[in-house]
């Protein structure tokens, strides 16, 4: 059942990623082989003691494995394992990620929106209702009694009032009943749920919407389960109309790990107004090195040595002081018995600008598109 062919496609393009690094000291790895046999053995045996989710007429679940394509694609970036925690732990993943969030948002007919991946939809629902309850302070938090269970404990944790809204005879939030709450004021969130876990109803978004321009509360969606359906042919034209609706919310999540065929876990959280990044912002210098002008002044007469100002979490590659000009990229290689080699710096990746900042790790190299492995220390020349 399982298509083991698909391991020579990922045997192939596993050789090609470990081309591309061809310019590091050769290695090998110490680990022997019969023990992790071995380990895997008993962990296929146990693995057996599970449901038969991956099968087609297995229905007992909503789990089901990722394409195979997803699949593939996890593992190939599992002997990298980037983390994109910021831009310097995994570089080309991040810029992936945007990709990815980019189209998702355009699934929901988004061009602008501010939004990334998560570990799952909890997580995602978290972000957004702490967005708003920046926005919206002292009010409270309004979902369906068959909305998830983590909405009233989300609200718990933020420290927000949560109040559940009674389901109609088909199961979703009952309109009239929002409204007579909404008329006794001070709720300042609607979470509308399209795709309940128990019941798989959506809630009547396009009718909630028209009770925001009247009482003025955000609408979010939490579409972790159903968002996907949007894609969907065939619908209900009650269904139809709440999935088209989303455009229209303040904020959405949805799971790509259910109908996303994504491996777990992975949710996403969007919001339409990018402006509320100014609630994410945060300085942490062991993140991105942000560091002010004054901080990097240093002898402009000559060579002015790189100034360590943290270890970073990649690499273990030195941040350095950077004063303007050309500059060179002194490798010091992590392994022992490796040649140091010393080139020109072209530009370095998204920290070397306004005459300050620090070394990214990996710099452009005049004559090779490649980059420079192992550690670093930028050095200036005086302008």
């Amino acid at each position: 059942m399982f298509n083991q062919e698909e391991l020579a496609i990922l045997a192939r393009q596993l050789s090609a990623l470990d081309a591309s690094f061809s310019l590091l000291p050769d290695y090998e790895e110490s680990e022997a082989l019969a023990p992790m046999e071995s380990v895997l053995s008993e962990l296929s045996s146990r693995m057996a003691d599970n449901y038969p989710y991956f099968h087609p007429f297995y229905l007992g679940q909503m789990l089901k494995p990722p394409h195979p394509m997803a699949r593939l694609a996890y593992s190939l970036c599992l002997y990298i394992n980037p983390n994109n925690h910021a831009l310097d732990g995994g570089r080309a993943t991040s810029a992936m990620e945007k990709e990815a969030v980019a189209e998702i948002a355009n699934m929901f007919g988004w061009r602008e929106h501010l939004g990334h991946l998560t570990g799952g939809g909890t997580f995602a629902n978290l972000e957004a209702l702490w967005i708003a309850k920046m926005l919206r302070p002292g009010t409270s938090v309004a979902a369906s009694e068959l909305a998830h269970y983590t909405h009233e404990r989300i609200s718990r944790v933020l420290d927000m009032e949560f109040e559940k809204i009674p389901c109609d005879a088909s199961g979703r939030m009952d309109v009239l009943e929002l409204e007579t709450r909404l008329q006794r004021g001070n709720i300042g969130t609607v979470v509308v749920t399209l795709g309940t876990t128990a019941a798989g109803t959506l809630d009547p978004l396009d009718a909630i919407l028209a009770l925001k321009r009247k009482y003025r509360f955000r609408v979010h969606v939490d579409a972790a389960y159903g968002g996907y359906f949007t894609l969907c042919e065939g619908l209900s034209a009650a269904s139809r109309g709440a999935l088209e609706a989303m455009a229209q919310a303040d904020s959405i999540v949805v799971d790509p790990h259910k109908h996303g065929m994504q491996p777990y876990g992975c949710g996403c959280v969007l919001f339409n107004d990018p402006g509320v990044g100014i609630h994410y912002k945060h300085d942490s210098p062991y993140t991105y090195f942000q560091f002010g002008r004054a901080a990097f002044r240093g002898d402009q007469s000559g060579m002015l040595p790189g100034r360590r100002i943290g270890r970073r979490a990649l690499g273990h590659s030195k941040a350095a002081a950077f004063s303007g000009g050309r500059g060179v990229c002194r490798c010091a290689s992590m392994f022992q018995g490796c040649r140091h080699v010393t080139v020109p710096v072209v530009r370095g990746r998204g920290r070397l600008r306004d005459g300050y900042g620090a070394c990214a790790g990996y710099c452009s190299v005049v004559g090779a598109r490649r980059h420079c492995p192992g550690q670093f220390s930028l050095i200036t020349k005086g302008v």
